[in-house]
This record gives structure tokens, sequence and C-alpha cells, in this order.
């Protein structure tokens, strides 16, 4: 699990991508505003944000646009993670992979649009990348659950606010 010099890394939903729309960790435009469940439900009152990918599969003109502003959005955000960290692949889980069929065809088309012009971008935006977790168990929970078998082993504690304290102050 990599976490960072400050333990925040991987919280790319709160990465502001310039959506215009206020999010409850405080910024301005955040990821999460427009891929996060909440996000969705705003952008889409019709209940549980899974919903508007069946809708919009089903020809709700409204729900196709919440949709490909959702996908425009995330698949964006995997190109920069793409190119910044190389992995091997991106694993989509949460009820946003789960309980959706059709998340990997709508990013893999995205991505076939975008790197249309760029050799470069499809080497970076390879459809192989995309995977679906088949788990339905909470993995953020695991996630978290790692990074505390992580800090037990640890001799010094990690203090973020400390760290982010220090390097203010250079």
């Amino acid at each position: 699990v990599f976490r960072g010099s400050r333990a925040l890394a991987g919280e790319f939903g709160h990465v502001p991508m310039g959506t215009g729309l206020r999010c409850p960790c405080g910024s301005e435009g955040c990821l999460e505003t427009v891929i996060g469940a909440n996000g969705l439900r705003d952008a889409w009152p019709g209940g549980v944000a899974t919903n508007v990918f069946a809708a919009a599969a089903d020809g709700d003109e409204r729900a196709k646009k919440v949709v490909d502003h959702a996908i425009g959005f995330l698949a964006t955000a995997m190109w920069w993670l793409a190119a910044a960290y190389d992995p091997d692949y991106f694993l989509i889980g949460g009820g946003l992979g789960i309980n959706n069929p059709s998340i990997k065809a709508l990013i893999t088309n995205r991505w076939a649009e975008m790197s249309s012009p760029s050799p470069l971008a499809r080497r970076v935006l390879d459809p192989d990348r995309i995977r679906i977790s088949d788990l339905e168990e909470p993995v953020g929970a695991y996630g978290a659950a790692l990074i505390a078998a992580d800090d037990a082993g640890r001799s010094e504690p990690t203090n973020p606010e400390s760290n982010w304290e220090e390097e203010t102050r250079k």
C-alpha cells in the first residue's frame, strides 16, 4: 500500500478537476463531485447513483448527459494517473464498478476518442489496463486494514499534520 510522505496518497477523488462544484471536503471542483455517489445522485435525483447508468443505457437523454459528463472527468483523471504512475491496471470497484456492467466500455470508448490523434496517448490509454473488481465486499475497508497493519509494524509513528507543518515552515 503506497501511503506517501504525509499518508495522503490515493485521494484522487479530491484532486481539483474544474467541475465548478463545491466538495464536502471543502475544496471546489474535486473529481468526487461528478463521479462519486453523492455527485451522481445530485446530478441525477432518481435515487441510487448507479440508476443513472441504467437510465442512460435505456436511452434517457438527460441521464446520458450526466453519464457522459462523469465519464469525461473520470477518463481524464485516469489518463493523468496513467501518465504519472504507469500502473499495470486500474481496478474500478465499489458501486460504480460492481453494479455497472457498462463502465469499462464507457471509459474505453472515451479513451479511444481522447487518444485518437496521438500514438503516445494510445499507448498510455490502453483499454487492457481497465479492470472491474468482482468483490462485493467493502474494498475501502480492506485498504484501511492494510494501512493499519502496516502502521502496527512501524517503529516511528507517521503524523501527516506534523509533516505538513514542517514542510510549510521551510
